[in-house]
């Protein structure tokens, strides 16, 4: 391959998911006008098709705006819903679930956004436990399921002195029960039932006050948000510059360090802040100036776990849940595109001609 060349296609497919996801505001988002045409280009192009329209949906999940992942997941959602056979490449192509993965397990994800992975997860456990083809999709629900238990933990675990996890606390993630709820919303909706208190419909509104996301006035919010953001970063800051004093050499960590740990507990409870306005604001200037300032917040927290080791520890960390529990990280999402066509194509054709039958391990007896 030349420098200026790239073998991955970019067909009409691409430039649809594109148009779609990029010019329309979240109001105007009405991805179904637009289903039918996408859906007909997918199923010309057959298997290769089907794997161009998960790399372009994937590359929105994990490039995108929290605004542009939302679209991107209710996009998602039609296409399996309404794709049938021709669209099982998309169903199971790897990198694509990989990244819902990373999606799931990711604490610095909008609520909004991963509330959404949550309840497409559930909804096709509900809907396609008894289809082969969707097997792969469905076994999220199980990986979605086991992470959160991990998470909670158990109550008869020890306690001990750990590396401080800075995305453990209540402004990040969900419980067991708060994915239990999320499920259910999700599985009660695939089946036409309504939620209590759940509004109807697809637009963004209804979305918005389904899972009671209210909305917000900028001109009386304004002041409040701009002095989270000068609090965040002039706290990333304090906290990386006093962490840069210690002596790493002579053993010094920074969780025995009392002005260290002081400042880390302001930069959680700032990035608390920031992360609740992230989840109710989904455009406009102050949604980048959020996305700043918690990627600086996220820098300094993550700086204070990592100096909280001695110098000379594996760097790998042994406390991390996610590291040590076959859970995706974002690193393990690579980009690499070689041999979706032909990995995919094969999966295509091996699903052709696969029955279900009893050892289907997602069959309802087997549920989790």
């Amino acid at each position: 391959m030349g420098f200026f060349t790239d073998d991955k296609p970019y067909t009409a497919i691409t430039a649809s998911i594109n148009q779609l996801l990029g010019e329309k505001t979240v109001e105007e988002f009405e991805p179904e006008i637009q289903l039918p045409g996408l859906l007909e280009s997918i199923k010309i192009q057959g298997a290769e098709g089907a794997t161009e329209a998960a790399r372009a949906i994937r590359k929105k999940l994990k490039y995108g705006t929290p605004t542009v992942q939302y679209k991107a997941l209710v996009l998602l959602e039609l296409l399996v819903s309404n794709g049938g056979k021709p669209l099982t490449p998309l169903y199971n192509d790897t990198k694509l679930l990989d990244r819902l993965k990373v999606m799931i397990s990711d604490d610095t994800l909008i609520p909004r956004v991963r509330k959404k992975v949550i309840a497409m997860v559930a909804g096709w456990k509900s809907e396609f436990s008894n289809d082969p083809r969707y097997s792969e999709l469905v076994s999220l629900h199980k990986y979605a399921k086991n992470y959160y238990k991990s998470r909670s933990g158990g109550a008869n675990q020890p306690v001990r002195r750990q590396v401080p996890q800075f995305m453990d606390d209540s402004a990040d993630e969900f419980s067991d029960s708060e994915y239990d709820r999320i499920s259910q919303v999700g599985s009660i909706r695939r089946h036409g039932g309504s939620v209590p208190g759940e509004v109807t419909g697809t637009s963004n509104a209804a979305l918005d006050q389904a899972y009671e996301i209210p909305d917000i006035d900028l001109r009386k919010a304004g002041p409040e948000i701009d002095k989270i953001l000068a609090a965040a970063t002039s706290g990333a800051t304090l906290l990386k510059n006093q962490l840069s004093q210690l002596n790493r050499s002579r053993g010094e960590i920074a969780m025995d360090n009392d002005m260290c740990a002081i400042q880390f507990e302001k930069c959680r409870q700032i990035r608390r802040k920031v992360l609740r306005y992230l989840q109710v604001i989904s455009e406009g200037e102050y949604l980048g100036l959020l996305i700043h300032a918690n990627d600086e917040l996220v820098e300094a927290l993550q700086k204070y776990s990592d100096y909280s080791k001695p110098e000379t520890s594996n760097p790998s960390n042994p406390s991390n849940p996610v590291a040590n529990s076959g859970f995706i990280s974002e690193n393990s999402d690579d980009d690499d595109d070689d041999d979706d066509e032909e990995s995919n194509a094969a999966a295509f054709s091996d699903y052709e001609s696969e029955e279900d039958d009893e050892d289907n391990p997602f069959a309802d007896r087997n549920k989790v």
